[in-house]
Formats: C-alpha cells, sequence, structure tokens
C-alpha cells in the first residue's frame, strides 16, 4: 500500500531493485495510512513513517516487520531547507540566520520534548494523543541520534551517493552537476564557526618543521596511486569519477597538509607499487607493510586493520585454517601480503598466480583452484559485484591487514608530514569513512582500531545486509540498462500471465461443469437405491447388505469427488476465503457424520464441548474440508481396529481442535516440510496419497489467522492441534 513509484519513495524502490525486486512487480492499492489495512489483509505491507505507523500496532501489541531502507544500505536524508541563489547572493545574513533558527529549534524540540508535545496539543488541531506524539519524538530522536552529524549538516558524498541511485532507477539522468547544491556552510558536517575554527586547528596542530613547510610550499599538490578496480578501497566509475575508502583518506590528509591529494589511477596492485618506485606518485594510501616495500617507501602508522580469510567453494569439504590446504591449491594475486608467509609456514600448498583478486576469485569459482585468501571486505564487495554464486568464507586466519599509508622515500619531508598528518586525523573522521563505505555504525567513543581487530566476527553479516548499495551506485548505469531490458520481460511476462489466467479460467470452469454435472447421476442412483431397498422388505430375498455396500459406495465417489473439486480450488493458495458466522459445532457435527458414514467399519470417537449457540466467523465449507482432511489422514495412517479421536473446545476466544490417532505418527526430519505442497512422510510410501491433504489444511488455517501443531509421542500415533480465533 502507498505510491508505485514517485520521487519521495525513491529509496524503498531502490531497496526493492538492490534485492531483485522490480517495483512494478508489486500491486500498488491506493494508500490509507490505516494499519487495520495491514491487519484485515487488504495489503500485506505499508509505506510509512517510523515515527508514526508502528505506533499504532505497538499500542495494540501487534508483532511487525519493518523494512528499512537504511538497514539495506539506501540511507537518504529526510528533509533539506532550501533557498534560492540569488537570496544567498542579496541576502547571505538572512539565510544564515534562517538555517541557524532552524537548527536551534531542532536542537530545543530533541532536548525538551514534553514542553513541544504540550505546545502542538495547545495550538494544533492534532488528532494524535499524548502517548502518540510522545512516541514520535523518541523514534525522531533515534534517527538524529544515528545520523553521526550534527543537526542542518549535511555530507556531499551521501548526496552524491542518493544522486547516483535516482540515476540508477531512471528517475534522473546521469548528466548532472552538484556544484554549489550545497551551501558551503553545511558541507562536510561542519556548520558552526567554532568546527570551522576546529579544522585549522588540526592543520596548525601537525607542528611542521621548516623544512616540511618549505617543501609543501614547492608542491601545488600530492598524488597518490589508486588502482581503478579494488572496491570498496578504490573505484572509478564509467565517467572517471574515484571513489572508495583510500580516496576519502587521501581527502581528509589533504585537508590537514593543505595540499590536494590527487588520484593517479592504475589497472593493478602491482602498477601502483611500480608507479610509485618508478615516481610517477607520491603515496599509496592504503597499504600494509612488508620488508619488501620498506625498501622504497616510508610506512605511517595504521590507519585501520582488517583480517584475512580463506575463500572457497561452498561444496568443499575442507574448511577451517590454511593447514587443510595442505597439498592444494592455493590462488594469489601477484604483490599479496601473504606470499612470504606462505610460502614460509606451509610449503606444501600450491600456489598459483594471477594479476588481480577479480582473477583469483573467478578461478576458485570455475574450480581450477581450491581457494584464495584476501580481506574480508573485499571478497563481500567483489562477490557482491562480479555476481559469483557458491563463494563464501572457508575458514580464518592469524593474519591481519594493517592498512598504513606508504609513501616514496626519496622524500623524508613528505613522508614526516602524512606521519604527522595521519596521527591528527579526527577518530569522528575516521570513524565516518568506515561508514560510509561499510555501513556498520560505530557507536562514539569507539575504539575503531579494536572494531576492526573484531570484525572477522561481528562484522560479516553487517557488510552483506549493507554493503551492497556503495557497488549498485557505482554500476548504476548498467542497472538503468537492465531496467530497459526488464520493462521489455515484463512485457512478455504479462502476456505468459494473461495466458495463465486464462487456462486457469478454463479449468475452473470445467471444475464447476463437472460440479453441476455429475450430481444429477449420482442423484439417480441413489434414488434407484432407495427404491430397491423399499422393495427389498417386500420380497423374501438378501439383497439388503448388497444395498448398503452400494450406498456406502455412491457416498464414497460424491466424497471423493467434493474433495478433488475442493483440491482444485485451493490449488492457489491466495484462495479467501468467503466468511460469514456460523454455528461451529453443526459443522463438527456434520463432517464426522459424513466420515462414519463413509467408515462404517471405523471407531470415530469425539468429544464435544462447544455450545450449541457457539458462533464461529469464517468459510464453514473451508472448516468442513479441513476437518475432512485431518479425519482421513488419522484414519488412512492407523491400524484397522484402532479409534480416531476428535476433540473440540472453546478457550477464551479461540476454538481448539484435537485430532489423536495411534497410527505409525510423522519422522522427525519430514515435520519440518509436511506442510509442504506435495511433500510426504518417508515412511507413508505404501500408502497411495498425492501429498496435497495437509497442504490444503494449513492454507485454511491460515486464511482463518489460526494456527496448527503436529506431534507424534514416543508411544506412537499422531496428535494434531488446531487454534482458530472465534472472530478472524
Amino acid at each position: 500500500m502507498g505510491a508505485r513509484f514517485e520521487p519521495q519513495h525513491a529509496e524503498i524502490a531502490y531497496m526493492l531493485k538492490s534485492n531483485g525486486i522490480e517495483i512494478d512487480e508489486l500491486e500498488w492499492v491506493e494508500h490509507s495510512f490505516d494499519v487495520e489495512d495491514i491487519l484485515n489483509g487488504h495489503a500485506a505491507a505499508m509505506t510509512a513513517y517510523l515515527s508514526n505507523q508502528p505506533y499504532q500496532l505497538f499500542r495494540q501489541n501487534i508483532p511487525y516487520t519493518v523494512f528499512s531502507p537504511k538497514t539495506y544500505g539506501v540511507d537518504f536524508y529526510g528533509n533539506f531547507l532550501f533557498t534560492s541563489k540569488p537570496e544567498i547572493q542579496y541576502n547571505p545574513q538572512r539565510a544564515k540566520r534562517v538555517m541557524h533558527a532552524s537548527k536551534r529549534g531542532w536542537e530545543y524540540a530533541l532536548e525538551n520534548p514534553e514542553e513541544i508535545i504540550d505546545y502542538i496539543i495547545a495550538n494544533y488541531p492534532v488528532l494524535k494523543s499524548r502517548d502518540s506524539l510522545r512516541f514520535e519524538a523518541t523514534e525522531i530522536s533515534k534517527l538524529v541520534a544515528s545520523a553521526n552529524c550534527p543537526i542542518g549538516s549535511i555530507d556531499p558524498q551521501k548526496v552524491e551517493n542518493i544522486a547516483g541511485m535516482f540515476t540508477a532507477l531512471g528517475m534522473a539522468k546521469d548528466e548532472y552537476d552538484l556544484s554549489g547544491f550545497i551551501s558551503k556552510e553545511t558541507a562536510l558536517c561542519k556548520i558552526d564557526d567554532e568546527l570551522l575554527q576546529a579544522e585549522f586547528a588540526a592543520q596548525d596542530s601537525l607542528q611542521l618543521s621548516t623544512e616540511e613547510e618549505s617543501f609543501l610550499n614547492q608542491r601545488e599538490a600530492l598524488t597518490a596511486c589508486m588502482v581503478d578496480d579494488w572496491p570498496p578501497y578504490e573505484m572509478v566509475n564509467e565517467h572517471g569519477k574515484v571513489s572508495g575508502m583510500s580516496f576519502d583518506f587521501s581527502e581528509l590528509l589533504g585537508q590537514l597538509t593543505g595540499k590536494p591529494i590527487k588520484p593517479v589511477i592504475t589497472q593493478s596492485w602491482l602498477e601502483s607499487q611500480e608507479y610509485l618506485k618508478e615516481r610517477k606518485c607520491d603515496m599509496i594510501v592504503l597499504l600494509n607493510n612488508t620488508p619488501e616495500r620498506e625498501e622504497y617507501m616510508i610506512f605511517s602508522e595504521p590507519l585501520l586493520q582488517t583480517p584475512f580469510v580463506i575463500i572457497g567453494r561452498s561444496d568443499q569439504d575442507y574448511k577451517g585454517s590454511l593447514e587443510t590446504l595442505s597439498g592444494k591449491t592455493l590462488v594469489l594475486f601477484r604483490g599479496h601480503e601473504a606470499t612470504t608467509m606462505i610460502r614460509q609456514e606451509y610449503p606444501d600448498i600450491k600456489l598459483v598466480w594471477v594479476d588481480s583478486l577479480r582473477e583469483a576469485l573467478q578461478k576458485v569459482h570455475a574450480g581450477e583452484a581450491e581457494a584464495t585468501l584476501c580481506a574480508l571486505a573485499s571478497f563481500v564487495s567483489s562477490v557482491s559485484m562480479m555476481g559469483l554464486p557458491g563463494l563464501e568464507v572457508i575458514g580464518g586466519t592469524d593474519l591481519t591487514l594493517r592498512f598504513a599509508v606508504g609513501v616514496r622515500n626519496d622524500e623524508p619531508e613528505l613522508a614526516a608530514i602524512i606521519q604527522k598528518a595521519v596521527k591528527a586525523l579526527d577518530e569522528k573522521e575516521v570513524t565516518a569513512v568506515i561508514n560510509r563505505w561499510l555501513s556498520v555504525r560505530v557507536e562514539k567513543h569507539f575504539d575503531y582500531k579494536l572494531f576492526w581487530q573484531l570484525f572477522s566476527v561481528t562484522g560479516i553479516a553487517a557488510i552483506l545486509f549493507l554493503y551492497r548499495h556503495f557497488l549498485l551506485a557505482r554500476h548504476h548505469n548498467q542497472l538503468r540498462k537492465a531496467h530497459q531490458n526488464t520493462q521489455q520481460e515484463k512485457v512478455r511476462a504479462e502476456k505468459a500471465l494473461q495466458a495463465e489466467r486464462e487456462a486457469i479460467n478454463s479449468n475452473l470452469r470445467f471444475v464447476d461443469m463437472i460440479s453441476h454435472e455429475y450430481r444429477t447421476p449420482v442423484s439417480v442412483i441413489s434414488a434407484n437405491l432407495d427404491i430397491l431397498d423399499i422393495k427389498a422388505d417386500k420380497v423374501s430375498c438378501e439383497i439388503s447388505p448388497n444395498l448398503n455396500k452400494m450406498r456406502h459406495a455412491t457416498t464414497k465417489l460424491v466424497e471423493i469427488i467434493e474433495t478433488a473439486l475442493d483440491r482444485d480450488r485451493l490449488v492457489d493458495d491466495k484462495l479467501v476465503a468467503n466468511k460469514k458466522a456460523f454455528a461451529f459445532r453443526n459443522i463438527v457435527e456434520k463432517t464426522l457424520s459424513e466420515v462414519r458414514n463413509s467408515h462404517s467399519d471405523r471407531s470415530v470417537l469425539s468429544v464435544e464441548s462447544l455450545k450449541e449457540e457457539t458462533q464461529f466467523f469464517g468459510d464453514a465449507a473451508m472448516i468442513k474440508i479441513m476437518l475432512r482432511n485431518l479425519l482421513e489422514n488419522a484414519l488412512k495412517y492407523s491400524p484397522q481396529n484402532e479409534a480416531v479421536s476428535l476433540t473440540s473446545e472453546l478457550s477464551g476466544e479461540e476454538i481448539i481442535l484435537t485430532v489423536q490417532d495411534q497410527g505409525r505418527g510423522i519422522p522427525e526430519q519430514d515435520r519440518e516440510n509436511i506442510f509442504e505442497k506435495f511433500h510426504r512422510a518417508s515412511n507413508t510410501t505404501d500408502v497411495p496419497g498425492a501429498g496435497i491433504g495437509l497442504h490444503m489444511v494449513k492454507t485454511i488455517i491460515i486464511q482463518h489467522g489460526g494456527q496448527i501443531e503436529i506431534t507424534s509421542p514416543s508411544n506412537g500415533g499422531t496428535i494434531v492441534s488446531v487454534h482458530l480465533p472465534i472472530k478472524s
């Protein structure tokens, strides 16, 4: 329930699309903003504000699930404060005062929620209760607190990501230009003069020597080698725009040194190192320190740390540590940090070399090597981007990738400057970069270095769910083309769906025809059996037993046909019950009578505690089908001499039905799937059946808001318990 495809719901559309769901695949209904339409089945889900609609469910103590775009890495801003360029140009102080007044208003409201609630109730025609407004205030406070930036500030990179998502959805053109779009006072999460002054203070805190200041004064800019395809650290999109964790750190270091750090793009790790050897760039921002590299560069202290993991195919039977790879093939990209260690400590591992992690993962996926070794975040992002199913983390290692800045060693002044800049980095800024590219929330005062040490255990799920959107933003052009192809597929699918609907309608017409036509000959047979039975009393012949057998056979035939027709109608799990109020006890008694007549040689016991006036709101025909299936299943799988019992009782606001038999029971390994269509228990191969009865039973129970549970006691038999709310 919501708007199908509007700009204000772009983040929902992108969340669905990034998880393989086209927004046009869903059936959209007009928004009522009432959660009752979820509870009554009018819609399966609704677009909503976290601060509003959930309260209605919370108040009724009804559990619910929230699919938040932010949980899936789609993090939009809520509201912006806009002005015009002429206003900024001719009335800058007025615009600034409005901005700061708005900011102070928000801060005051968050600090004094009860006062604001009183003011709203006294001055506005609100329909919400005080508790509802209090809930709204609490939820908004949570959202503001999770932003990691002061109220009123804007992160340009986040806006850039949002723009990329709009183009990926086809809702904006690629040729956008955001320069000048964000006020300089709000950019980079800094809107106060005190914060701006803190930035200059950080620059002064480097305490550069005279030689270092002289060195910087002679350089207009610094350069850093960056690989074009190493997510999430370094990436270049189809328009040549550089992004990634390395790029963000280089911008922070550039701000501290007062010199911009420009990227020099390379095609591989080895090429970046060769470029630095040849002095084609000044530094590599994120690099592990090794003795070989110290020959031509100087390293800063580590910026962050991340563990190495072993990547293999999910169908492999060896999982664990590097020891399990003895005698097997491990593929590594040239220049890999772990090369020397593996050669020394695991000489039995066969090493194969490639030029990039991408090639290494492809070889493992193709079965040309058993495993590769890489940083966890690199694996997740590369596999998501490349679309290689069947690869997973099959083991951990004691190796840790310690990212530092590697600087050319022929300019010691530069190395000293970068070392001071790394030490001067604000922990909040480092945390913001990590959050931006890994979507992992790091709380205030959290030691981000310790976070990376523990990342291999606690960060996997967060990356898998939240990191995807950054990769998709990088490939938004491909998504747009895919969207066009999807539209063509949609047309074909709609034609196929129309044909399927026509086939289903044809089948239903056939079922209706059979339902009408079979009753006439069966009625003729039944009527003539009654006539023969009457005549049998008048003549001295022994045909009554045969007549009884024929009558039971006719009843059984009617029952079989009715069941078959019911199953045809229930083949679509989206069947909607035609609910009306009826006396539940009457349906139980009628069903028991029919089952006993068709199984006259069996014992069906009934414990009835329902009163005749007990009313149930539901579909009487469906309830009868459900009861008949449960009783016939019990009879089918029970010994001929054992009784089957049905207990029906009213408990509070629900009716509880219990069907118990003394049969063979249901094996434990089958219970989880016993309600699936066409699934039969492993111990029923000697008994005819289609495996649709229990599936049909559960479908009916779900339609009535009920629950079903099946147990098999250790002493044998099966107990089926059904709970049905009387006002479903």
